[in-house]
């Protein structure tokens, strides 16, 4: 069987604790990023999981590493789903023309949206989130969609 039988079999109310990683477009980015994830409230219509991540980000003139933190807030499906709202932010070092990667000002950015967990075993799903948000390159602001794609194993 491809789903998992039990939804909430993933979520071990003693660990909860994740690892994953994943393909992130955004609107002038392209790169990827690793998560930490573990659960804040877990029961058996609630889940409310924070995900500690470090992003990078590749573009014409430059580029990005940013540390950030994601709350996602959801429920699980019969079918072994978990859909869920998420709201993130991140803050790090960015180099542009001009601009050295080490030099001030930082990058900071704040994105929500939604996304859905899809289960494949009982420790493993893989998402996929999309969204949207703004960055700020030091004075310099831009808006932007974000559309992600990973996965996520979760620790017994």
């Amino acid at each position: 069987m491809l789903l998992a039988a039990n939804p909430l079999a993933a979520f071990n109310p003693h660990s909860g604790f994740s690892i994953g990683g994943a393909a992130v477009l955004e609107t002038a980015n392209t790169g990827g990023m690793v998560e930490i994830g573990f659960p804040l409230v877990e029961s058996e219509k609630l889940s409310i999981r924070n995900h500690i991540m470090i992003t990078g980000f590749g573009y014409e003139s430059g580029g990005v590493l940013a540390l950030g933190e994601k709350i996602s807030i959801g429920g699980y499906t019969e079918r072994g789903m978990r859909p869920y709202a998420f709201i993130e932010a991140h803050m790090g070092l960015f180099k542009n023309d001009g601009k050295d990667f080490f030099a001030l000002p930082l990058y900071f950015d704040g994105k929500g949206g939604g996304g859905i967990d899809i289960y494949a075993s009982e420790s493993l799903s893989f998402f996929v989130e999309v969204g949207g948000g703004a960055s700020f390159y030091g004075p310099d602001v831009t808006g932007t969609a974000h559309l992600a794609a990973g996965f996520r194993s979760y620790l017994k």
